[in-house]
């Protein structure tokens, strides 16, 4: 007999569990390796930062030693001007990546440089893109003098 769970749950709550489990364990350890050998920091860009369950979302990824200091602004459709925004307003941001799956149309040549796109068809983030990250943090260019 399968339980209906739904039933038992509110909508938040059943929704919150339903994102935690999409949520690879293996992807979260490369996203920490990453910001423990740089040293790095994650602010989510996410669209998961709208959701009522992010609170519940962010202090899992926490727990799971992700070191998410904040988030962008929402600006609807608009990732890249997020992102751009952010910078503008944490002038102490030297160097930083972008980890998606996606290229916004707003995406210019500067947030291009700083992407690590990866696959959502294949299994997105994985060991060449630990590298990748690793090496654009790590390295300075002409795009990192704001």
């Amino acid at each position: 007999m399968k339980i209906n769970y739904h039933r038992y749950l509110t909508d938040d709550k059943y929704n919150l569990i339903k994102k935690i489990l999409e949520i690879d364990e293996n992807k979260l350890y490369l996203i920490k390796e990453i910001c423990d050998i740089t040293g790095s920091k994650v602010v989510i860009s996410s669209s998961w930062r709208v959701l009522n369950i992010y609170p519940q979302l962010e202090s899992y990824l926490i727990n799971k030693g992700i070191p998410i200091i904040d988030t962008t602004k929402y600006i609807k459709s608009n990732r890249g001007i997020e992102i751009k925004t952010y910078l503008q307003e944490h002038p102490e941001v030297i160097n930083y990546i972008i980890i998606d799956d996606d290229i916004f149309p707003d995406f210019d040549h500067e947030l291009l440089f700083h992407l690590i796109h990866t696959n959502f068809y294949n299994d997105g983030i994985n060991e060449d893109n630990l590298e990748d990250a690793i090496y654009k943090l790590k390295r300075k260019s002409f795009y990192d003098n704001r």
